[in-house]
């Protein structure tokens, strides 16, 4: 059984394995919800029994005032006014409503009293107070203490939710009781173990010496950074790499450890959190570096960038003076040196990847000669170069679309590698319709037999690329699907009429087994980083393998 950490405090914060679970018991769906406390107007107390917890549980549903019953001076003291003008920005009118759920579960002589707000999209913030408690106490196995509150919409564990049913005490009144699925709508499912084959797969070909650096910036591309980051941490990444301070702080707020290195540009300013949050900072000239310097009061382990031909940010790889004058500076570590390659995922680009690893190399040399310092760590292999020249490796490599499992060019360097995302979709509807009709805004796709279409709850606002319209094929009951008119906002129209068996409810895949998204990149007339990330947060991920 697990235990709460001794460190305790009057309250903890938990998450359930599942928000399925709450939603089941508070029989609520597609609700849209808010977290701002008013005095409570009405209150119902019903008695449940929750197998897997071993004792009755009680919890008390509380419903608030609409908040756009509310007069000014109550709104000014419950929400902020921005706050409140965002509620009602996202909100159905019909379903402004606030809410929340207490639950009182007896527990080894105490009475854990946990109070759940419902959020938009399906999500919760948990907290769990333990009166009185003078040691931590033995919890279920399907609650998990975190040290602050926690949102997640990915149900990472349905199945054990599932394996937690509801059983209404004697009298009390049977209801339907549903559970909220992510899968319902559109949603996204990443395999993490085909990831964890790719980071695997890429590790075994390195030569020796060689670590992976795993990049999980962007939301790890789409993927969830902190259910891969843990994946990662799990088969012991070396490094992992994210484009901001944001990014850096949420993989520690989720309890990662391994080092992170922040890629891109923070102001000095920010440097006592860095250092508390134990991030490692890229920095790409000396100016910066100075500025480092002068704003430290205790060592920051740093990585220096060299531009050695993307013109985009690092010191010149022609002036290692400067890059041996930021090695000198005090309070700052320079733990590691980099670049990074212009086209080495490109058929023709072999001589100036070459050219690269010349100046990189040269740079640091000279640098580290002239400092009388060297640099621990130096890398500039990525994901192209991953493929076609591992022999530039040094102590580590920097794999970010290869690790998701997509090839950033013709080139696979014989790495059998196994996308993790399949975005998929459901049929919602299903319209006939005369030749001559035509198809969305613009009307710009004419019928030219009688159709039949099924409506796919899924659109640019969801990542599907407006540019697709007209072009993309999707996966239904086997066959393929031709999309007909502007893709909207939040569903687009696709053919079915070749398909007669396709029914309402159909599980459809946009892109991923047995649709390539590369062919949806070429369609669009962009790269699989670019869809793959574009995938919006209000798509839930579900995580598998």
């Amino acid at each position: 059984m697990n235990e709460i950490p001794l460190e305790i405090e009057r309250k903890y914060l938990i998450r359930m394995p599942d928000r399925v679970l709450l939603d089941r018991l508070a029989d609520r769906r597609d609700y849209i919800r808010q977290t701002y406390l008013l005095p409570d107007e009405v209150g119902t107390t019903e008695r449940v029994r929750l197998r897997g917890c071993g004792e009755d549980a009680e919890y008390t549903h509380t419903v608030k005032r609409r908040i756009t019953d509310l007069t000014r001076e109550e709104r000014e003291e419950t929400v902020s006014p921005r706050a409140y003008r965002t509620l009602l920005d996202r909100a159905d009118p019909a379903l402004r409503v606030i809410e929340k759920t207490r639950w009182c579960i007896p527990w080894k002589g105490l009475t854990l009293e946990v109070d759940c707000f419902p959020f938009w999209s399906d999500r919760a913030f948990l907290e769990i107070e333990l009166p009185g408690a003078e040691a931590a106490p033995g919890l279920p196995d399907w609650v998990q203490v975190v040290r602050e509150v926690t949102e997640d919409p990915r149900y990472t564990n349905r199945a054990l939710a599932e394996e937690i049913p509801l059983e209404l005490l004697p009298g009390q009144e049977a209801r339907d009781l549903v559970s909220v699925d992510p899968t319902r709508r559109t949603w996204a499912e990443i395999r993490l173990d085909r990831i964890g084959h790719n980071f695997k797969t890429m590790e075994a070909v390195l030569p020796a010496g060689a670590r992976c650096l795993g990049v999980v910036k962007a939301d790890s591309y789409g993927h969830g950074d902190v259910e891969v980051a843990r994946r990662l941490e799990e088969l012991g990444c070396a490094y992992m790499a994210v484009a901001c301070l944001d990014e850096g702080a949420k993989l520690r707020a989720a309890g990662i450890t391994a080092p992170i290195l922040l890629l891109g540009p923070t102001p000095a300013r920010w440097r006592d959190t860095l250092a508390s949050l134990d991030l490692t900072q890229a920095l790409g000239s000396l100016e910066e570096a100075e500025a480092y310097s002068r704003a430290l009061t205790r060592p920051l382990k740093v990585h220096l960038k060299i531009d050695t031909g993307m013109s985009r940010t690092g010191f010149p790889w022609s002036r290692p003076e400067d890059l041996a004058a930021a090695m000198a500076l005090p309070n700052l570590d320079c733990e590691g040196t980099f670049t990074h390659f212009a086209v080495s995922d490109e058929r023709g680009g072999e001589e100036f990847t070459e050219e690269q690893h010349r100046r990189f190399t040269g740079c640091y040399a000279s640098a580290e000669a002239a400092s009388g310092k060297a640099f621990r760590l130096h890398h500039c292999v990525n994901s192209g170069a991953m493929l076609t020249r591992r022999d530039l490796a040094h102590e580590l490599v920097r794999p970010g679309l290869a690790l998701y499992g997509m090839y950033p060019g013709e080139d696979t360097g014989g790495i059998p590698l196994l996308p993790a995302m399949n975005l998929k979709t459901r049929v919602a509807a299903i319209t006939e319709h005369a030749a001559g009709d035509t198809v969305g805004y613009g009307r710009t796709f004419t019928l030219s037999r009688p159709t039949r279409l099924a409506v796919l709850p899924i659109g640019y606002a969801d990542g599907l690329h407006r540019s697709l319209s007209n072009k993309l094929r999707v996966l239904i009951r086997g066959g393929l699907a031709p999309q007909l008119g502007r893709i909207c906002m939040d569903l687009c129209m696709v053919d079915v009429t070749d398909l007669p068996d396709v029914r309402v409810g159909d599980e459809v895949t946009v892109f991923g087994d047995g649709r390539p998204i590369e062919e949806a990149a070429a369609l669009a007339g962009t790269i699989t980083y670019e869809l793959c990330c574009a995938v919006s947060p209000r798509v839930p991920r579900v995580y598998l393998g």
